[in-house]
């Protein structure tokens, strides 16, 4: 039955002697409304068959989107990626960069809600210390987010699977006969260390080998990746630390432990095999094919923009975490 002619909600409110409000709250099943005010304001909708008027698509101008480390190139490929996808569907980036700036989180989530944006994707960023001042009026995505899932069972998250992503590392190490890998992370505490690192350690454990407090490096972040990674190898053999492969998770960071063995006068691979993670092609032929963990960033990004607007439009997400699979790229220094 199509509805009759001028009822509106105002109609519908004066009938019920109720508020708008209130006639609205009856539309959208809000549970403010006391039961027995719901059946009197619904007998009167029936009675002159009135139903909400569908809603309007939200209009989507510009997203916020915040970065954590500009050196890292896997951050940088991201945020480009994220700022592809929404542009590609007429949609600016805001972007602001952290750089882990202690409380600049709360800043810059603050600044783009004042730019009016729809919404607002954050890579590799925390949630537990500025969950107090994510405003619930904007939708959210995290990727890579810092705090874990069972942390973080209300937000939504996507991340590569790391400690499968690990484990591929072992296997690729293993099988080229290293025995005493060492790690070069940040320092800066992650769960997504934390899980590329249990998996990696799972395999080499499975096969009777244990790594060692001294064989997992976190570095500062102070600097760029590749003169960190340089400089720490360089330390590392001038002290006579002893290890035959490196697990750089960064580009940047395997290109500067190639650099470090080969002022050192050591062999890659014949002497020492590196392996890099995040896969980043413009990183890895900087200076030669580098085997490495990929992260697909084209698909992180896409998961995050579809998700964040799904979440803008008010549609259903079935999946808060998202899992994206890792593969190896295949390069010259294992």
């Amino acid at each position: 039955m199509s509805r009759k002619k001028g009822v509106s909600l105002r109609f519908i409110a004066e009938k019920c002697g109720v508020s708008t409000a209130t006639v609205s709250r009856v539309l959208n099943n809000d549970n403010r409304v006391t039961e027995e005010t719901r059946q009197a304001v619904r007998k009167v909708l029936d009675e002159y068959s009135y139903s909400a008027p569908p809603a309007k698509e939200p209009i989507v101008r510009k997203i916020g989107c915040i970065i954590t480390n500009s050196y890292a190139e896997y951050y940088q490929a991201l945020l480009r990626n994220v700022g592809i996808y929404f542009r590609r569907q007429n949609i600016a980036t805001v972007a602001i960069n952290t750089e882990s700036t202690e409380g600049y989180l709360q800043t810059a989530l603050e600044t783009l809600y004042d730019c009016n944006v729809s919404g607002i994707i954050l890579i590799g960023c925390d949630y537990i210390s500025v969950k107090d001042y994510v405003s619930k009026r904007f939708p959210h995505v995290w990727i890579d987010c810092n705090d874990s899932v069972e942390e973080t069972p209300d937000i939504y998250t996507v991340e590569s699977d790391q400690f499968v992503a690990g484990q591929l590392a072992a296997h690729e190490f293993l099988s080229s006969g290293c025995q005493k890998p060492i790690i070069l992370c940040g320092s800066h505490p992650s769960h997504r260390n934390e899980r590329r690192i249990a998996g990696f350690s799972s395999v080499y454990e499975e096969h009777g080998l244990s790594l060692s407090s001294e064989q997992i490096l976190g570095l500062p972040e102070m600097r760029p990746h590749v003169a960190e990674g340089r400089d720490i190898i360089q330390y590392l053999l001038t002290k006579g630390q002893d290890f035959d492969g490196v697990f750089a998770i960064s580009d940047g960071r395997a290109i500067g432990a190639y650099l470090g063995l080969q002022k050192m006068g050591i062999r890659v691979p014949q002497d020492v095999k590196v392996m890099a993670f995040d896969g980043i092609a413009e990183a890895n032929v900087s200076v030669l094919a580098i085997n490495s963990v990929r992260q697909n960033v084209e698909l992180l990004a896409k998961k995050a923009g579809d998700t964040l607007l799904q979440l803008i439009r008010k549609e259903p997400v079935p999946i808060k975490h998202m899992l994206i699979p890792a593969g190896l790229m295949p390069g010259q220094t294992m």
